[in-house]
């Protein structure tokens, strides 16, 4: 049985829920500048790996579906909707929260998932522009491509970064696909990091990027909880119109400091 609530909040207080909301859950690792060359390839050239010449802040985990949601109702000041409470679910109990035809899961340990490209930007200039939320001289930014590949390989244990080696490694150990998700995200912490820190960087959720992958998409990387084992590795990248809508498909923000 479902029961309604009203939510009961200003833009103020959902300001301060977005900025609490990272500072408890969500931290930072630094990732340091290098360069790797895509398996097989004999080329010097940048064309034919990926890499950074700077260092980057990358978010632990996605963006979370409370940090989401939360947005959707501060950004447009709208406190009008109502979430729908669910039964639990195994592993929390979790809201329903509709907003344009189009639902948005409220639990806190979840990866966001429905997220547009052109969403995710909105999202990004929405925080830079919150002086609770984002510090100077930080601001947050979108991974390009060469960034995620680069935090992927670097981060990953050596079985992970190279398809051929799959056969070697229990890829239950680091993400959620097709074979253990149940058909939908699970919770963020739960799974191993990589070595790092990083969590589900595979799996789970897809994540946008701001790379071209042909004249009118996005790169997106990482592969969801909708993929095969054979097809979460590295290089693994897709690509999603700006507007196009996916339930497995989320995102994680860089974080760059002056």
């Amino acid at each position: 049985m479902f029961e309604r609530v009203a939510l009961q909040l200003d833009n103020p207080s959902l300001v301060s829920a977005v900025q609490n909301s990272f500072a408890e859950s969500y931290n930072f690792i630094t990732i340091e500048p290098g360069y790797y060359k895509i398996e097989g390839s004999d080329s010097a050239d940048h064309d034919a790996g990926y890499g950074v010449d700077k260092k980057f802040d990358a978010q632990i985990t996605p963006i979370n579906q409370i940090q989401w949601v939360l947005w959707k109702i501060a950004a447009q000041k709208n406190t009008e909707n109502l979430p729908q409470f669910r039964e639990n679910d195994g592993e929390g109990d979790h809201t329903v929260f509709t907003h344009d035809n189009v639902d948005y899961e409220l639990n806190y340990d979840h990866p966001a998932e429905n997220l547009t490209h052109n969403e995710f930007v909105e999202f990004r200039d929405w925080l830079n522009n919150q002086p609770e939320v984002i510090y100077s001289p930080c601001k947050f930014e979108i991974f390009t491509e060469e960034q995620w590949a680069w935090m992927a390989y670097s981060a990953a244990p050596e079985e992970l970064k190279i398809k051929r080696l799959f056969a070697h490694v229990d890829i239950r150990k680091y993400a959620f696909f097709s074979n253990n998700s149940g058909g939908r995200t699970h919770r963020l912490n739960l799974l191993k990091p990589l070595t790092n820190g990083l969590r589900h960087v595979f799996g789970n959720v897809w994540e946008h990027t701001t790379s071209t992958y042909s004249r009118s998409r996005f790169v997106i990387r990482g592969g969801g909880w909708n993929l095969s084992v054979q097809d979460l590795f590295s290089e693994l990248r897709s690509g999603l119109e700006p507007s196009q809508r996916n339930s497995y498909v989320g995102g994680r923000l860089v974080r760059t400091c002056e």
